[in-house]
Order: C-alpha cells, then sequence, then structure tokens
C-alpha cells in the first residue's frame, strides 16, 4: 500500500538537523527482566509530552500502564 501524502503544511517544513530533548526527559529507568518495554517508552513519553507542553512534572508508573496494557 502506497503511504498518504503529509498535510501541505507538514510537507512544506524543513527538517532540523537535531534537538536535544534530554532537558524535558525523565531519568532513565531500568525494566529489569520485567519485558515492560511498552510500558516504560509509554510512560516515559506521555512524561515528556508534560514537560515539553511546560505542564508541572509527574512521573507515572510504568507497572501501573502495563496493568492497564494487559
Amino acid at each position: 500500500a502506497t503511504p498518504r501524502p503529509l498535510p501541505p503544511a507538514i510537507a512544506r517544513l524543513e527538517p532540523l538537523p537535531g534537538a536535544d530533548l534530554r532537558p524535558y526527559c525523565s531519568p532513565v529507568g531500568d525494566q529489569q527482566d520485567t519485558s515492560r518495554c511498552s510500558a516504560f517508552a509509554w510512560t516515559h513519553a506521555l512524561e515528556m509530552m508534560r514537560s515539553l507542553a511546560g505542564l508541572p512534572a509527574r512521573r507515572l508508573s510504568p507497572n501501573f500502564t502495563m496493568l492497564q496494557f494487559q
């Protein structure tokens, strides 16, 4: 299947050579042997989105997220 084209407003954007998002990220987590990489990725992405939006930092629980996934 052929991918749909991007909306014109997005297609016109020139990509930047790079961006450092570390100031917006939560500390690195260790999932150990729990196989919860999706839950870790989801919670850290939500935490980063809040930070980028200028909202107060709120640590989320990958364990709770995993229970919701299941």
